[in-house]
């Protein structure tokens, strides 16, 4: 026994001895990073990839968004009456005096020489309408009805532009793009009011949008099916509200496309007891150190098709459409786990061909189109000759450089309809990316045009909590809208200039020009980060060491590696590897100068108190965002003293920040997962508040917690 004693002793002396110089190992290896980060020398900020807006694309005669394909002035003006009149072909004279009475806000009747004259005319494109004004009256030709709501909302933008004094002009105009469209996330914590629905539809009704898609996951729809799962949990959009949305829509020739996820992107059914047992990797799967996934159902256990039939049945009646998307996108453990034996007999294009086709039966069965993302079919061209030749097959890349043109070129090949979607780049970004937003969009507008694309989508997100306010959003619906009509109708200024009169109605037009400028607050980052600004991403890392938040970010390239499609990978890498000092005191400078801007605007709209309160608590995020870096950056050379008071200032700032955050959120979205969403906000409150702690506290452990922090760091440095 005293042996055994004498054995043990020395098996405790060597792991203590052990533990100590692996502390001290790890130390000396974060006193080297330390140096290491503080000593790096930053390249030519010219030699950076830097998202540069094109050149303006266009010098307009008039200010239209959408910019017409063709524009003729002609001597005189027209002045438009208090009463309108019109005449158009009976068939039409009913729900032209609803929409005129709309769009005008004046009475109107119906006569045979009336003002408006509305003149069907088959050889004109489709949806597309000849507007002629003249000192004595309005001609509008078209060939559908469509095109004569379209006549009509160019002449109620030129009504309001040159209020209501008009220069004489002939305007021929069509769409480039036969779908122009706009998917709304409300799966990401944010589900917004019918009432904010409503006043979406009406911005993209404005800019000639004719299709919307809410995009669904897990239970943003009240399916009726599985109320249990849902209720008293969430506060989804319901059968009808919908319903109601879609009549909405449809008088504004909208067409509100139903969509949810059918095969990966489903955490949320799989986090259920119900249908936990449902996932292909039961356990999750690691797709990157950073991020473990149990999205995807198990493809050929029988009640995954039936969950997704379920579903849909759920959810179709509610919709007047066509089409029907099924999203099917990033199954990311797709024959990795009970489906790997699978892949290795059949490869894991054919096993998502398998699924794919189960889900098209079920909407070919309610006489829908269906639509589906296209990164799988990238990634497995070998399946493409088998995919149902009436599915609508959706590219989708959110940066400017996304290799839309050469993805267009196989979808072209496939002789399968596609579809390019960008997006606005407001998602985890607190203030919009614009140059990224710009170039994104006429990158997918310009190549799916060049190569046969039937339309495009602008994607608006909610990734990492959905923190971005609504108006964030606005300048990309307006680019999206100018390009999807006419790709070859940018300029700036029109599209700030229509933000200012249209949008916001703000008389001092200082919104347009506020709104792009504060998207590019990203320029005193130290990169431009894909899919995020790195502002926004500090709040998910939290109040960390330097060592540590350069170590993950150092890891970034390797992990977007296997997200990212080929043609980005590279300018990921270069992004990362050429990097600029972080411009705090300047990002602040920035954001002063466009708080002046804010305050001097003056808008008339309905929102405007709501809109200014949003863009002023933006700027919030943003500089707590700035100043949560800026600590980490500069922690290791402040006194004690300097850190308490920094971090007492944040604090307070933080405070008020947060209850303004959540009664802006609740001003235009239901209360169900907001709470969800604010969890890394009030982390990182917590985490404020345990340093302040820390540094008040005694020698010993104050001391005992940086030898902590420096361990746990190298140790993460040494694993990624």
């Amino acid at each position: 026994m005293l042996y055994f004693f004498k054995v043990l002793k020395y098996i405790l002396y060597t792991i203590l001895t052990l533990g100590i110089l692996i502390v001290v190992g790890l130390n000396i290896y974060y006193s080297i990073l330390y140096k290491s980060i503080n000593k790096r020398e930053y390249p030519d900020p010219t030699t950076l990839s830097s998202n540069l807006v094109p050149d303006e694309l266009v010098n307009y005669k008039i200010n239209l968004v959408p910019y017409p394909q063709k524009v003729e002035l002609i001597p005189g003006l027209f002045k438009m009456p208090d009463e309108l009149s019109f005449y158009a072909p009976i068939e039409m004279q009913e729900q032209l005096i609803e929409t005129i009475d709309r769009l005008f806000n004046k009475s109107v009747v119906n006569k045979p020489n009336g003002l408006i004259r509305f003149m069907p005319n088959p050889e004109i494109n489709p949806e597309g309408y000849h507007l002629t004004l003249n000192s004595n009256f309005v001609e509008i030709l078209y060939s559908d009805i469509e095109g004569a709501y379209y006549g009509l909302l160019t002449l109620r933008q030129l009504n309001i532009i040159y209020s209501g004094l008009i220069p004489n002009m002939k305007i021929e105009d069509y769409p480039d793009l036969s779908i122009r469209g706009v998917m709304l996330d409300i799966s990401r914590d944010k589900v917004p009011t019918l009432e904010t629905l409503y006043g979406i539809v009406d911005i993209l009704a404005d800019l000639k949008y004719n299709h919307l898609e809410l995009y669904v996951e897990g239970f943003s729809f009240a399916y009726p099916s599985f109320k249990s799962l849902w209720e008293g949990k969430e506060t989804p959009i319901t059968g009808e509200e919908i319903r109601e949305l879609d009549q909405y829509c449809k008088k504004r020739f909208i067409d509100l496309v139903p969509n949810q996820n059918s095969l990966g992107h489903m955490t949320a059914w799989l986090e259920t007891d119900q249908f936990a047992d449902l996932a292909e990797c039961p356990d999750g799967y690691s797709l990157t150190p950073f991020l473990k996934m149990k999205s995807t159902i198990d493809p050929y256990d029988p009640r995954s098709i039936r969950l997704v039939e379920d579903m849909t049945l759920d959810i179709i009646p509610y919709f007047s459409s066509k089409y029907f998307n099924a999203n099917l996108d990033e199954p990311f453990e797709l024959g990795h786990c009970k489906s790997k034996k699978k892949a290795e007999e059949i490869g894991v294009g054919k096993i998502y061909l398998e699924f794919v086709k189960k889900v098209y039966e079920i909407i070919k069965g309610h006489d829908k189109r269906m639509m589906m993302w296209g990164d799988v079919v990238l990634r497995h061209p070998e399946i493409v000759s088998d995919i149902p030749d009436d599915i609508v097959l959706m590219d989708w890349g959110y940066e400017a450089e996304y290799p839309f043109e050469k993805n267009a070129l196989k979808f072209k090949e496939t002789g399968l309809d596609f579809i390019v979607c960008a997006g606005t780049s407001s998602w985890t970004s607190l203030g919009g990316r614009t140059n990224n937003m710009v170039g994104n969009i006429l990158n997918a507008v310009k190549s799916g045009l060049k190569h046969g694309a039937i339309g495009m989508l602008v994607t608006d997100w909610g990734d990492m909590g959905h923190w971005q306010y609504l108006p964030v959003s606005y300048a990309g619906f307006v680019v999206g809208g100018g390009l999807g009509w006419n790709a070859g109708g940018y300029n700036e200024s029109m599209i700030t200039d229509y933000l200012d009169v249209f949008v916001y109605e703000d008389s001092n037009i200082k919104m347009g020009s506020y709104t792009f400028e504060l998207g590019r607050y990203n320029q005193f980052e130290e990169i431009l980060a894909p899919n995020m600004t790195l502002v926004n991403l500090g709040f998910q890392f939290g109040l960390m060491d330097q060592v540590m938040y350069q170590t993950i970010l150092n890891s970034f390239p390797s992990t977007f590696e296997s997200l990212a499609p080929e043609g980005l990978k590279s300018i990921i890498y270069e992004r990362f590897k050429l990097r600029n000092p972080f411009m705090y005191e300047e990002l602040l400078n920035y954001l002063d100068a466009l708080a002046q801007e804010l305050d001097e605007s003056d808008m008339q709209n309905a929102e405007s108190r709501l809109i200014k309160d949003e863009f002023k608590n933006a700027m919030a995020f943003i500089r707590l965002g700035a100043a949560l870096k800026n600590y980490i950056e500069k922690e290791m050379g402040m006194s004690r003293d300097q850190k308490i008071e920094y971090l007492e200032k944040m604090k307070a700032e933080y405070a008020t920040f947060l209850v303004e955050h959540r009664r802006v959120w609740m001003s235009r979205n239901k209360s169900g997962g907001i709470d969800r969403s604010m969890k890394a906000l009030l982390k990182v409150e917590s985490e404020i508040n345990d340093r302040l702690k820390i540094l008040n506290s005694g020698i010993i452990i104050r001391s005992w917690d940086r030898l902590k922090v420096r361990t746990i760091s190298a140790a993460a440095a040494v694993i990624l």
